[in-house]
């Protein structure tokens, strides 16, 4: 059964040397170990079913939701017209690791005006942007329905059994379950940075949007878990790393009798989970498996920066940032004043899975905003340097 502190008035936006401190041994007046805060903020530890925590402020700025993959993305709101979905995914569950952000422009009701990311925004968020849009600014219509809760502000949940979680605003939030009863406090399924778990959140912690902020540091550590270890955390409930190559850096350990309480960190959390004792290995970032890398779409035209985009009947779309690279040519001679694409929703299809016409956005542009690639003379050879 779940017995959380939650603490408050964590920043993820602070230094990250007062957000990472964590008293293990230290007994809180409510039963749990304190977490260790900036002077400046005051400690705010509340127990019980229906305790609330003090959060974060949310700033001014710009807003930003996730939007479930597979929903249907309209270009005006309303069930007709231009409309697209990543038919990859099926609509059958609210999962929050099958998610896209957006940034949201208009809250209309049952329907949400958004606009897709670019590329340069993916650091800000805890989701990445749909990588096919990253270089359009593409104004969208989605269902309410299909946009999940999400952390909305930074919050850190302690546990009685030394456990703990610090999560960044912009992690996504799947429907609570009473796991335990329907007198016990809710479980919240996650999906952050490769890790997949369930946790209660105190009240106030969710909403429908978010404003991007900094996030955990994950400079290497010179330890990390293995991708196979069990780790728990809460009294009981497991974690599952659902992405092998998740960077699980070991930043702090104290020896249990049931194992050892470790401190990992991924971008948008922070987590202090009970391991077992060979869990843990020690090297470089290479050993531990860590990949990264991206690719790139094959087409014959790019978009130049701040060109615009227009849909089939005439209206705007959105523009071009930092030069978007097309899909197919729909229709529209080499020559022609404007030029039409049928734009896909993903780059890459997952095994097993074939793209469908309904994965993809007609798009139109002016063929002056556009920079032809294959018609193009090949560059002419480098010569080499006299000794």
């Amino acid at each position: 059964m779940f017995q959380p502190t939650f603490c408050g008035s964590l920043r993820a936006t602070r230094p990250l040397s007062s957000l990472i401190a964590v008293a293990f041994l230290a007994v809180s007046a409510c039963g749990g170990p304190q977490a260790a805060v900036a002077a400046k903020e005051p400690q705010i530890q509340l127990s019980g079913r229906h305790a609330d925590a003090k959060l974060d402020k949310a700033g001014e700025g710009d807003r930003y939701v996730l939007v479930q993959r597979g929903a249907w993305l309209h270009a005006q709101p309303g069930e007709g017209g231009v409309r697209a979905r990543d038919a990859a995914f099926r609509l059958v569950q609210r999962d929050p690791g099958a998610v896209v952000s957006y940034r949201l422009v208009e809250d209309k009701g049952e329907w949400l005006a958004i606009e897709s990311l670019p590329e340069t925004d993916m650091k800000r968020h805890c989701v990445r942007p749909e990588s096919a849009l990253t270089g359009i600014a593409l104004r969208l219509f989605v269902h309410r329905a299909d946009v999940l809760d999400v952390v909305s502000r930074g919050v850190r949940m302690i546990y009685s059994d030394g456990t703990s979680v610090a999560l960044a605003a912009g992690v996504a939030v799947g429907n609570a379950e009473h796991v335990y009863g329907a007198h016990s406090p809710p479980l919240w399924p996650l999906a952050v940075d490769g890790l997949r778990m369930r946790t209660t959140l105190p009240g106030g912690a969710t909403g429908l949007s978010y404003q991007a902020g900094s996030h955990f540091d994950t400079s290497p550590s010179g330890a990390w878990m293995a991708p196979t270890a069990r780790l728990i955390f809460a009294n009981g409930e497991p974690v599952v790393v659902s992405d092998t190559a998740a960077r699980l850096h070991v930043y702090d350990k104290h020896i249990k009798p049931r194992g050892q309480l470790v401190t990992l960190r991924t971008r948008c959390g922070e987590y202090v989970m009970l391991a077992p004792h060979d869990a843990m290995v020690e090297g470089s970032d290479e050993e531990a498996g860590v990949v990264s890398g991206s690719g790139a779409r094959k087409g014959c035209w790019r978009a130049k920066d701040g060109a615009k985009f227009f849909w089939p009947d005439g209206s705007e779309a959105g523009k071009a940032v930092g030069g978007a690279t097309m899909g197919a040519l729909q229709t529209g001679e080499p020559d022609a004043t404007r030029l039409c694409f049928e734009h896909p929703l993903r780059l890459y299809w997952p095994p097993g899975t074939t793209p469908t016409p309904d994965a993809n956005l007609p798009l139109c542009a002016d063929r002056a905003s556009l920079e032809s690639l294959c018609d193009k003379p090949a560059a002419a050879p480098t010569q080499p340097k006299r000794p």
